[in-house]
């Protein structure tokens, strides 16, 4: 899937918890949101094939910046729709929004794959040229700029990370919901037992990410950089 697609997933998201008419209703639309806001990482994605190195740094503090400035500003809009027109319209003042995104994305972010497409179409030929007396073998070698993307010149999608991501942070959330039922309600022996094997499922899934991570070509999240 594509960032396009994504957008389109988690637009359909937000629009279903607007229209959710039960628990169990938004929390499908809220999971929904969860597979569709896995657009973020490839934000930075775009900020390291775009940017130079001497810039990099910069760019990624920027995005991330706005992550901490759209939780305050969000807190701050969010309990002033509620108050004034409920619940539903956190999700259905965001629809406008997200679309309007998605059309930026359609305008420009196509257009730069396409840029760098042709770029890297020169690139090669001239490689070829450069190499036709020497007759080097990169044809059967792929080039490193080249890993991680499908055959249509996109960077592919690290599934596995992402599901056991998701499992990880799933499980770890849980694991601390029923710490806390269980601390504030001292007879309640059958959550207790839920916790062990949910920790130990979140602690094997984050081993099993990191793995994945490691051997991943185009890796939802670079280790190198967190270390």
């Amino acid at each position: 899937m594509n960032q396009k697609t994504l957008k389109c997933i988690y637009i359909i998201g937000i629009l279903a918890g607007g229209l959710s008419t039960s628990i169990s209703f938004l929390l499908i639309a809220r999971v929904i949101q969860g597979i569709g806001i896995s657009i973020f990482p490839i934000a930075f994605g775009i900020i390291r094939d775009q940017l130079p190195k001497e810039k990099l740094a910069i760019g990624v503090g920027v995005v991330s910046s706005m992550f901490a400035a759209g939780s305050v500003v969000g807190l701050a809009l969010g309990g002033s729709i509620i108050n004034n027109f409920g619940w539903r319209a956190t999700f259905l003042s965001i629809v406008p929004v997200a679309i309007i995104l998605w059309v930026i994305i359609n305008r420009f972010i196509h257009s730069e794959n396409k840029r760098a497409e042709a770029v890297e179409k020169q690139d090669n030929l001239a490689q070829a040229d450069a190499n036709a007396d020497t007759k080097s073998s990169i044809v059967h070698s792929p080039k490193p700029s080249a890993v991680g993307f499908n055959s249509n010149g996109m960077r592919s999608l690290d599934v596995n990370g992402a599901i056991t991501l998701a499992i990880t942070i799933a499980s770890f959330l849980l694991t601390l919901t029923y710490i806390g039922n269980s601390s504030s309600n001292a007879s309640a022996y059958p959550t207790q037992i839920v916790i062990v094997p949910l920790a130990l499922l979140s602690i094997g899934s984050l081993t099993l990410f990191v793995i994945i991570e490691r051997r991943a070509a185009s890796p939802l999240l670079e280790l190198s950089l967190m270390t």
